[in-house]
């Protein structure tokens, strides 16, 4: 890393490495106007971010960001040399945001990111914010290795908001759960999938728990295949090895609810297999 700025010798990195690869989803870029932050849906409106008291503000609550990751904005900043202050002079970055309210079942709940990118620097900072609580998720520094290889180094946060508690636990799965217009029951000795109120041939079949988080399934033609699962709150990441991970809400959570809602707000059918409501005129 090359010129680091002195704001990052101001913080506890928890040096864990890792390769970031490129995601097929898309976050939806923001514009930050005069203080204003454009593009967010109107439940997190309104929303505001003072750049120079670090103060984000979504849906009327506001967060402002600790002076660790005030740190990471390169500003101008009186220094202590020596028990002396002195000026340190900033170093000119540019900063960015981007939100996602519409991946779906996840483990991330809607989120907005900030990018903090300092200019003729190798590195940028990302400080990743929970939408629904306004609360941070995880800050971490990105280096980057190559053209298409970054490292992501965490940023200790202290009081960080804690993560549920994932589990592997067989009958915490036990039951009924949505994607999109995929509904997945799973019982005791059977597993069932129907898109759009139609049944599917797979992943139907038998099921048998095997170590946490792991299932075996047999299929209805005798093909026998290993499932793996994880469970977090009401959030079910299921992994199938011929068409790969799905991840699902609880059916009637506040967690279905919610990609339920989103998904009419973007205008995609709903997914009970209901018809659109039609618009009710202004009374």
């Amino acid at each position: 890393m090359k010129n680091i700025h002195p704001a990052i010798a101001c913080l506890s990195l928890l040096l864990l490495t890792g390769i970031t690869p490129a995601l097929a989803h898309q976050d939806t870029v923001l514009r930050l106007e005069n203080g204003v932050l454009q593009g967010l849906p109107k439940e997190f409106q309104p929303a505001k971010f003072d750049s120079a008291k670090k103060v984000l503000t979504l849906a009327g609550k506001e967060l402002k960001l600790s002076p660790g990751l005030g740190c990471l904005f390169p500003d101008d900043r009186a220094e202590d040399q020596v028990l002396e202050p002195e000026k340190g002079k900033g170093i000119p970055y540019d900063l960015g945001f981007s939100a996602s309210w519409y991946h779906g079942p996840s483990f991330l709940p809607p989120y907005l990111l900030i990018t903090i990118s300092p200019k003729g620097r190798d590195f940028r900072f990302e400080i990743l914010v929970d939408m629904e609580s306004v609360a941070i998720l995880e800050a971490r520094v990105i280096l980057a290795l190559s053209d298409s290889i970054s490292q992501s180094i965490p940023v200790a946060l202290g009081q960080a908001k804690p993560r549920k508690r994932r589990s592997g636990d067989w009958l915490s799965i036990l039951g009924k759960w949505r994607s999109g217009s995929a509904i997945v029951e799973i019982a005791r000795n059977r597993i069932t999938v129907t898109e759009s109120g139609k049944p599917m041939e797979y992943p139907g079949g038998k099921i048998a728990p095997g170590r946490p988080g792991e299932m075996s399934l047999e299929l209805p033609d005798g093909t026998k295949e290993t499932l793996v699962y994880e469970r977090r709150g009401d959030i079910l990441s299921l992994g199938f090895q011929r068409v790969g991970c799905l991840e699902l809400a609880r059916f009637g959570s506040a967690a279905d609810k919610a990609c339920q809602r989103r998904s009419r707000e973007a205008g995609q059918p709903n997914t009970d297999g209901k018809p659109p409501e039609a618009p009710q005129p202004p009374r």
